[in-house]
Formats: C-alpha cells, sequence, structure tokens
C-alpha cells in the first residue's frame, strides 16, 4: 500500500477508530510516546473518528494531528471499510464510541490483528520484544 512504499522503511499500520474523545486520547498517547518510540517500531497511526469514519479534524490541539507518526484518512472507501469493521466490533460487544478497536495492518498490508480498545503503548512493547527475540 501506498503508507508502506516510498518511506525506505515498511511501517506497521495502525487504524485506531473510536468516539472524537477517545481519538483525541489515543492522539495525547501518541505524543507522549514519541515519534521515536513511533518510528523505532515502524508504527504509523490513522486515526479515525466513529461513527463518521473521518479523520479527526478540530481537535482542540492541532499539534496532536501534526505528529510525524499521525497519517490522515483520505480517499478510498475507508468509510466503508471501517463502518463494516465497527459493525462487527458492536456484534462483539464493544463499545466503539467509548472503548475504540484497532485493526493493524503488518508489513506485508495483511491484517495482523484487531483490538478491543486502544493501547500504543502495549503495541509498542510488543514490537520491541518481538524484535529482540528476532522474531521482527
Amino acid at each position: 500500500s501506498a503508507l508502506r512504499r516510498g518511506r525506505g522503511v515498511d511501517k506497521r499500520v495502525v487504524i485506531a477508530a473510536g468516539g472524537k474523545d477517545k481519538i483525541s486520547d489515543v492522539l495525547k498517547e501518541a505524543k507522549a510516546l514519541g515519534d521515536d518510540a513511533l518510528s523505532v517500531n515502524d508504527l504509523v497511526i490513522v486515526p479515525v473518528v466513529l461513527p463518521q469514519c473521518t479523520a479527526p479534524l478540530g481537535l482542540d490541539d492541532v499539534t496532536l494531528i501534526e505528529q510525524e507518526n499521525v497519517l490522515l484518512p483520505a480517499g478510498g472507501n475507508w468509510r466503508s471499510i471501517i463502518a463494516d469493521e465497527a459493525e462487527d466490533a458492536k456484534k462483539q460487544g464493544v463499545d466503539v464510541e467509548k472503548e475504540g478497536f484497532c485493526i493493524v495492518l503488518k508489513k506485508n498490508g495483511r491484517v495482523g490483528q484487531r483490538t478491543r480498545g486502544i493501547f500504543l503503548d502495549r503495541m509498542c512493547g510488543e514490537v520491541t520484544e518481538r524484535r529482540e527475540a528476532g522474531m521482527d
């Protein structure tokens, strides 16, 4: 995908979907982790606000979406895909706006995992563990 090509290093794409408050919290967590922690783990975050399935424009702190490792959803069929994923998550008992959910795309572009909630710090730790074990 275009998210992984032409940047010199393949990236893991973390699609973080949730209500506006949840996405704001996730972006604050990304900022606290810092671009270095996200970059060293080859993570880019694509925040999607539910139920509209749009980019988190209009946040009080615009620097949250101007981070190096944050990319905004644009074009394509984002709304359709995320809306379908949100419906599936709801059927599994996830409060998609309060808890949010995550879809992590591996470097090869395939879905690596789907999670209830969005935990960037844990994701960074898991990638570090895999790299240290020679699995990444």
